[in-house]
C-alpha cells in the first residue's frame, strides 16, 4: 500500500493552483495595462480576493478528503491479497492431508504459528480502512474462516492417523466457503474500483 501523496494527489493540487494563478493574472491584466510596478502598488480588486478565498477554502476542504478516499481505495488490496493467501494455504493443507506422507510431514515439521499468525493477521487488519461499508460483511466472514482454519490446522498437525470422511468433508467445506467469499470480494471490488488484476477462482459445485 502506498503511503503519502500520490501522483494523482499532486495533479489535483497543481491544477487548482494553476486555475487560481490564471484568474489572478487575468484580473490584473484586465484592470491595469502591463507595466513595471512595485509589488506594493498592486491593488487587488475585492472580487479577486473573494475568488481566491473561495478557492483556498475549497482546496482545504476537498484535497484532504480526496487523498483520504484514494488511500482507502488502495487499502482494498490488503484484504484481497490476504484472502488469496488464506485460500492458497488452505489448498496446500488439503494437499498435505490427502496422503500418509503428507500427514507425517505435518507432524514432524508443522507448527501452530503457521495458521495462528494468519488468524491473528486477519484480526489485526483494521476495519477502519475498508474502502466502503459493503466490504465489511464479506471480510468479517473471511476473518471467521481464518480462525476456523487455524483450529483445524492445529488439530491436523497432532493427528497422523488416516483422515476419516468427516475430517475430509470439514476441510473441503472450509475451502469451498473460502472460494465463494473470495469471489464475492473480487466481484465487489470490481464494482467499486474497477479491474485491478484480481480474478475469481473456480468453485466446484
Amino acid at each position: 500500500m502506498k503511503n503519502g501523496r500520490t501522483d494523482r494527489d499532486w495533479t489535483v493540487v497543481t491544477v487548482m493552483a494553476f486555475i487560481a494563478g490564471a484568474v489572478l493574472i487575468w484580473a490584473l491584466l484586465s484592470k491595469h495595462p502591463p507595466q513595471p510596478r512595485p509589488p506594493a502598488d498592486i491593488d487587488w480588486p475585492a472580487w479577486v480576493q473573494a475568488v481566491m478565498s473561495v478557492i483556498a477554502i475549497l482546496a482545504t476542504a476537498f484535497v484532504p478528503r480526496w487523498i483520504d478516499a484514494q488511500k482507502r481505495k488502495e487499502s482494498a488490496d490488503q484484504f484481497l491479497v490476504f484472502a488469496q493467501h488464506m485460500l492458497t494455504q488452505s489448498e496446500d493443507l488439503q494437499l498435505s492431508m490427502a496422503s500418509d506422507s503428507g500427514r507425517r510431514g505435518m507432524e514432524m515439521w508443522g507448527h501452530q504459528a503457521e495458521w495462528k499468525s494468519i488468524a491473528e493477521g486477519a484480526m489485526e487488519l483494521s476495519l477502519e480502512i475498508l474502502p466502503v461499508a459493503a466490504y465489511l460483511p464479506i471480510w468479517l466472514q473471511l476473518r471467521e474462516m481464518a480462525v476456523r482454519m487455524a483450529d483445524y490446522h492445529n488439530g491436523a498437525i497432532r493427528y497422523t492417523s488416516p483422515v476419516d470422511e468427516i475430517d475430509d468433508v470439514i476441510l473441503s467445506g472450509y475451502i469451498y466457503r473460502l472460494k465463494r467469499l473470495y469471489n464475492d470480494l473480487v466481484e465487489l471490488d470490481l464494482q467499486h474500483r474497477g479491474y485491478r488484476g484480481y480474478r475469481k477462482v473456480e468453485v466446484e459445485d
